[in-house]
């Protein structure tokens, strides 16, 4: 929400389910696990760069890392 990564909700569950299996699989994943993670997933809004901003914000706060 943050990120702006929600906008219709059409794909946001299967963003999270992959995420999340990434983010356990790879607590630290690169830009390019990131993407292949998600990919299959359709986004009708086209959210995209948002999408992986809200990712790379997970990954920071799940590491404790600032967000800023």
């Amino acid at each position: 929400v943050d990120e702006g990564a929600m906008q219709c909700g059409y794909c946001v569950p299967g963003m999270v389910l992959n995420t999340v299996a990434l983010l356990r699989r790879k607590p630290r994943p690169t830009e390019t696990e990131i993407v292949e993670a998600l990919n299959g997933n359709l986004c009708r809004c086209c959210g995209y760069p948002r999408i992986l901003a809200a990712v790379r914000r997970a990954i920071q706060i799940s590491q404790g890392e600032s967000s800023a």
